[in-house]
């Protein structure tokens, strides 16, 4: 029977185009997939639709989850939210045997992206050294951007001088972006005015205040 529905969605695959293939190579991926599945599907990995390409790499993954690190470092394209998001349900299901550790090493910006979702994911508190290292020194903005909100999520101190550094060197939609995320977990307007300084003191002090009283608001209700 999963012979003849791998036949069918390759049928379905190579007569169709944009979305419609993009769908079915994903119905495809979710499928325990054969070395012969893999080699009919290596056709798409150039193919012009970003989600046909990708589903091409989530088949190459889940053939040999050994080679995870290896594919995923040799895919030329910066994944998406979306497609980070895929690669993480992956691992929810126990099919990618990847530690958090070597991804957040990696010079490779798609394995650095994994690992700090990865760590968010989990709550891996092991991973907060490099998180604190990605987001204060990482030449990549929106690297930098994705650790600090990893450290968010998991609760972890700014009080550190080059992470006041970084997130005051951040464009401003960025630094408000920012606030607005750690009035939403909590933070206090003391907290913020410490990290963004006085150039951000009234912003970030009207939104905490903004936040506290939606709070108390929904506590009433």
């Amino acid at each position: 029977a999963d012979k003849h529905i791998d036949r069918w969605l390759l049928r379905k695959i190579r007569h169709s185009r944009g979305f419609r293939r993009a769908y079915y190579i994903s119905l495809l991926a979710s499928l325990p997939p054969s070395r012969r599945i893999v080699t009919k599907c290596d056709r798409y990995a150039d193919d012009p639709n970003p989600l046909v390409r990708f589903y091409a790499l989530l088949i190459r993954i889940g053939s040999d989850p050994s080679y995870a690190l290896r594919e995923l470092s040799r895919y030329d394209h910066a994944l998406t939210d979306f497609e980070v998001s895929q690669i993480l349900a992956q691992l929810r299901r126990g099919l990618l045997p990847v530690a958090c550790e070597p991804l957040l090493l990696s010079t490779n910006r798609n394995l650095r992206i994994i690992g700090i979702h990865i760590a968010r994911e989990f709550g891996i508190e092991e991973a907060t050294p490099l998180l604190l290292d990605i987001a204060a020194s990482d030449s990549d903005n929106d690297i930098a951007q994705e650790a600090l909100y990893a450290m968010i999520a998991m609760r972890t101190s700014f009080a550190h001088k080059n992470i006041v550094t970084r997130v005051r060197n951040l464009v401003e939609s960025q630094r408000h972006s920012l606030c607005r995320r750690l009035a939403m977990e909590g933070y206090s307007a003391n907290a913020l005015e410490k990290l963004f300084g006085k150039r951000e003191r009234g912003f970030a002090t009207g939104i905490a205040a903004t936040y506290k009283r939606r709070i108390v608001c929904s506590s009433q209700i």
